[in-house]
């Protein structure tokens, strides 16, 4: 990964019994999750899985932020970058998601 302040991943999801859960990276505590009475329905594992996946999503995320429109416009034309077509828009997306996760502008 390129110069990331994260802790590096993989992360893993432990879940013990009568506790919420907590993410891991093999060794040391990343993240608990808060206990918002949600324990029956499965929304804090999920929260926590979605908190290990971060550092794959990260790493996928860039290599979509990367990619260069290849698409054509009525004209044949290629697309100039207007953010109009599927590509260019998922680009862009891929970029903001980025800059959130880093806090810093791709």
């Amino acid at each position: 990964m390129e110069n990331s302040k994260h802790t590096p991943g993989p992360w893993l999801v432990r879940v013990r019994v009568n506790q919420t859960p907590q993410v891991w990276d093999g060794e040391t505590g990343i993240a608990s999750i808060v206990d918002r009475g949600q324990r029956g329905n499965g929304q804090n594992e999920a929260n926590a899985r979605l908190i290990a996946a971060a550092p794959a999503l990260l790493e996928a995320l860039r290599g979509c932020a990367d990619l260069r429109c290849i698409s054509k416009n009525d004209q044949g034309d290629v697309c100039t970058v207007t953010f109009t077509c599927v590509n260019c828009a998922a680009s862009s997306r891929a970029r903001a998601a980025i800059a959130q996760a880093t806090g810093e502008y791709v």
